[in-house]
């Protein structure tokens, strides 16, 4: 018996490996040589366990090509920089968002950035409106408000270990009173139960995502992962019900409680007031976008000002630009506007150049709903198709100089003939690019206008480097040392 299980194993294998080479010679793509049944998968969790699997797919890249394969176990995965094939992608309606985003499904639903096909259509443009710039207006004075609550906490802090939990609880404040009308207080209180809540439920996606077994449906149900997953989801979703009741009820009596409130937009007033296909929104409708902009937003900005600020403490020089740029065009010395925040080109640069090393979502895994052709490569239906942008952000033969910060390289147009309007994609781009891109700019532009006009900032550790780590969204394992010095009166 032992013979005979022996020697269907080998057959086993030997089936696999004769099958993965017919797929390799049709598919024409190169990648790192795999063993059966397996594929690349030992290496490629080890990384992704430490949440370097993107730094292994730029190694890849630099040795087999532009567009590569490999085998995460029986799932085929194709990873492209490659110009030309991801505009084809991010323009295509046959490749839609991968299989990869179900682990969200859970807490993000069928929301706009899981959903595909007619449905996503249709959120979208339902959605779209919200980001009008008539609204982007009035949000601008929430974010002007909490910029002041963080350049408060920064004059009694002064010196962080980890920019990173700042900036992202300046974020979730931001985002909590703009898209449900509440204050959560995360700047004064980063502990609170909703903000833990958040990070739990990343984590535990990350945690199925990078598990090949976490992904069978009835294997993670006997996890405590799994636990934990539906209490955390539970208690985030009974939080935002209740919002959803209470505006439901403040909209259906008409009696906002002054002029002032009723000058600020609530991402969930929008969403009451929709309809799809006819009828009004349902509360797990609401609740999903309002959980997506949550997540997205909070996390996304959060981040790029960690990265601003620490370019800006490397780089005193260009750190001195900008705030002569602030200080000479005067913005402080009356309310923020879209208009003022936008009449900054160096601050525009700084964040452009932040996002052009340090891209928050530096790849997207698709998949393509038919068989591709493309230059002289054959890809089946259904395969993984991880777009990477950071190496093209990061070639000299697109960005000279390209590890320098230099702000001053957006200064200057340049035309869609000399740089590939795909080369830089930070939000993203095509069809399913960031709907809230900005709403992000002027947050950011906020916080930075803020920030910048009242400190000097420089590193804690003057011989800091992150050390960068990838777990959907790129962030410094080592934490963000910064320091924030008052600038004279």
């Amino acid at each position: 018996m032992l013979n005979l299980i022996i020697l269907a194993i080998l057959v086993f294998i030997i089936w696999v490996q004769w099958k993965w080479e017919r797929e390799d010679a049709r598919m024409n793509i190169p990648g790192p040589p795999w063993i059966p049944v397996f594929g690349n998968l030992l290496e490629l969790y080890g990384a992704a366990k430490q949440k370097l699997a993107f730094h292994k797919f730029q190694e890849y890249q630099k040795l087999y090509g532009d567009t590569i394969k490999v085998r995460f176990a029986h799932i085929k995965l194709v990873a492209t920089r490659d110009i030309k094939f991801q505009e084809i992608i991010a323009n295509n309606p046959k490749f839609i968002k991968s299989d990869e985003y179900e682990s969200f499904r859970i807490w993000l639903g069928n929301s706009l950035v899981i959903a595909h096909g007619e449905r996503w259509q249709k959120l979208r443009k339902m959605l779209t409106p919200a980001f009008h710039f008539q609204i982007l207006e009035r949000f601008v004075q929430i974010f002007e408000e909490q910029s002041d609550v963080l350049v408060k906490k920064l004059q009694k802090l002064q010196t962080t270990n980890d920019a990173f939990d700042v900036f992202h609880a300046f974020s979730l404040d931001v985002i909590s009173e703009s898209a449900m009308g509440v204050k959560i207080n995360s700047q004064n209180d980063p502990k609170t139960k909703f903000v833990e809540a958040n990070t739990q439920m990343l984590f535990l996606c990350y945690e199925r995502l990078i598990n090949p077994f976490y992904r069978v449906e009835w294997i993670w149900k006997l996890t405590n992962f799994y636990k934990k997953q539906v209490e955390t989801v539970n208690y985030i979703n009974d939080f935002v019900n209740n919002l959803i009741e209470i505006r439901r009820e403040v909209l259906l009596a008409g009696n906002e409680t002054s002029e002032k409130e009723n000058s600020k937009p609530v991402f969930i007033d929008i969403l009451l007031k929709s309809e799809l296909d006819g009828r009004p929104l349902s509360n797990e409708e609401i609740r999903a976008e309002v959980n997506t902009f949550m997540f997205a937003g909070h996390e996304t900005t959060g981040s790029t000002l960690a990265f601003v600020m620490y370019q800006l403490a490397k780089n005193p020089t260009k750190q001195k630009n900008l705030y002569e740029e602030i200080r000479n065009s005067r913005i402080t010395d009356s309310p923020l506007t879209m208009k003022s925040l936008n009449s900054l080109p160096y601050l525009d640069g700084v964040i452009k150049e932040a996002l052009r090393i340090h891209p928050i979502f530096p790849s997207v895994p698709k998949k393509c709903i038919e068989d591709v052709h493309f230059n002289g490569m054959f890809i089946p239906k259904n395969t993984v198709i991880l777009t990477t942008f950071h190496p093209n952000h990061m070639d000299p033969k697109y960005f000279p100089n390209p590890k320098e910060f230099s702000p001053e390289r957006w200064l200057t147009e340049i035309s869609s003939s000399d740089r590939n309007p795909y080369i830089y994609q930070p939000f993203s781009s095509g069809l399913r690019n960031c709907i809230g891109q900005k709403f992000a700019m002027l947050e950011a532009k906020t916080a930075i206008v803020k920030i910048i006009s009242q400190f000097d900032v420089t590193l804690a550790d003057k011989d800091f480097k992150p050390r960068l780590s990838v777990a959907f969204t790129i962030k410094s394992e080592n934490g963000m040392p910064l320091k924030f010095t008052p600038r004279p009166a």
